[in-house]
């Protein structure tokens, strides 16, 4: 799926990895909370994640 942001805020928070950008555990929490189909359910296993291992989440 390809998109344009409605804002930039988006891109905050992004670090590098392997030469892959790669988005900020709670931007993409928030982006699949309010995705269709079975995101939400997937932001909430990730909400889960992050709450279970807050050291590596954090990063």
């Amino acid at each position: 799926m390809l998109a344009e942001p409605f804002d930039q805020v988006v891109f905050e928070r992004t670090t590098r990895r392997d030469g892959l950008v790669v988005a900020a555990a709670s931007q993409l929490a928030v982006d699949l909370l309010t995705g269709p189909g079975r995101e939400p359910s997937q932001g909430e296993a990730l909400l889960r994640w992050m709450r279970s291992d807050e050291d590596v989440s954090r990063v």
